[in-house]
């Protein structure tokens, strides 16, 4: 009986034994994307688009509702002029504002002003979605104004995916001759799942 204890101990002591803990350096982490080549170039043209008009379809869906709208945006610089045009003649909301301020003229005519331009699409739509992100955005940049998570990029080293501020944002199906913009958006968040934004444009159009 004793020579079965002491073998039963012999065997335990040997495989604590060859229990190892990795150092910490040997730690296999997830490795940075590697940035394109091409990237620089093309974030430099996109950045260097200030003035552009853009005409798509925006559709939202979230727990409670859902719906979509026409939408025409103007871009000059910090100014813009943007125009949401509900279906079926349910009436249209035009917004002009800046960096610092917007103004909403709602579908029954009253005038609503936001202090926070972030603030504008949720006076109207329901939803925070900061337009100084979706400025970005749109031209297929990460924004400035939000801290980045995660960024990757397509085959072509145009960006295809960031996560920021708990938005995920993906974009595709990039069209242009002298520089490729993305035409189709689909934004979730992380902390609202049942949060679904889908952005398709029709025509992007660059002022030289």
């Amino acid at each position: 009986m004793k020579y079965i204890v002491y073998l039963f101990m012999l065997v335990f002591v040997t495989g604590c034994s060859e229990m190892q803990v990795a150092p910490e350096e040997a730690i296999v982490k997830p490795a940075k994307p590697a940035v394109p080549v091409n990237w620089p170039r093309i974030k430099k043209q996109r950045q260097a688009i200030k003035s552009w008009e853009l005409r798509g379809h925006l559709g939202i869906q979230t727990a409670d509702n859902g719906g979509s709208l026409d939408l025409d945006w103007r871009q000059d610089d910090d100014d813009y002029v943007i125009r949401l045009l509900a279906p079926l003649g349910q009436g249209s909301y035009l917004i002009s504002g800046d960096s610092h301020s917007a103004t909403i003229r709602m579908p029954d005519g009253k005038i609503r002003v936001v202090d926070n331009p972030d603030l504008m699409f949720k006076s109207v739509l329901g939803v925070q979605l900061p337009i100084s992100a979706l400025r970005d955005w749109v031209r297929g940049l990460p924004a400035a104004s939000l801290p980045l998570t995660d960024i990757r990029w397509n085959k072509q080293g145009l960006l295809h995916i960031v996560d920021q501020a708990g938005w995920h944002v993906e974009m595709v199906h990039n069209l242009g001759d002298k520089i490729r913009l993305p035409y189709k958006f689909y934004l979730t968040r992380e902390d609202r799942p049942e949060l679904d934004i889908r952005l398709a444009l029709r025509q992007w159009m660059i002022d030289n």
